[in-house]
């Protein structure tokens, strides 16, 4: 069927749905049940299907991904980076991570989050045990935008009668010289306040005679 049928990409991560989930299901009354199945990443008759990737597809390495990643848990003193153990690992077993995508998961933190790590929490950078490790601190916030000088009223008003955004200053600096020449005049004031906008000693745009 196609009816709900959603499908996107993010980077090497592969999303699609059809019909009702089960949040939809329940909602609408459904007597239903869930079930694993596996499938392939595009239709069996289109050149290069291929199995969806899991970590049953390769035991073996799987084992060794989580191994690594128990090791480094329970060794490490401090907080394990997400992006340096995924960037080791990825050296290391580069060909079936970059295969299976994580295992099928996705992304490296999906596919930690699959092996069986107790007390543990998770950041968007760092991964930890809950006791024996004190949590990162966290990151910094942004530094609030800079806040802009109101721009001058013949600016302002010119904008709003062309609907047009407002640019920085040598855009509208220049796009108000042509509005003049076609018949924008400022006022008096307005000249004053743009030739002060413009720069000390700068003329404002003045209209021909």
């Amino acid at each position: 069927g196609v009816l709900g049928t959603a499908l996107t990409k993010v980077g090497d991560l592969e999303i699609g749905r059809t019909g009702l989930c089960s949040g939809q299901a329940a909602a609408a009354g459904y007597d239903f049940r869930t079930e694993t199945i596996e499938g392939t990443t595009k239709a069996g008759y289109y050149p290069g299907a291929a199995p969806i990737a899991g970590p049953s597809e390769d035991p073996g390495a799987w084992h060794e991904f989580c191994a690594v990643v128990r090791s480094d848990y329970e060794s490490s003193e401090e907080p394990v980076s997400l992006s340096r153990l995924a960037g080791r690992i990825h050296a290391d077993m580069g060909e079936v991570v970059t295969r299976t995508r994580w295992f099928g998961s996705g992304s490296f933190r999906r596919a930690v989050e699959l092996v069986d790590l107790p007390e543990v929490e998770f950041s968007n950078l760092h991964f930890w045990h809950r006791t024996r490790h004190r949590a990162p601190e966290p990151a910094p916030a942004a530094p609030p935008a800079p806040v802009r000088p109101p721009l001058p009223a013949a600016v302002t008003r010119f904008c709003d009668v062309a609907k047009m955004p407002r640019l920085c200053r040598a855009v509208l600096a220049s796009v108000l010289e042509h509005a003049v020449l076609a018949g924008f005049h400022p006022s008096a004031a307005e000249r004053q306040e743009l030739a002060a906008w413009l720069g000390a000693g700068a003329p404002a745009p003045v209209p021909a005679d």
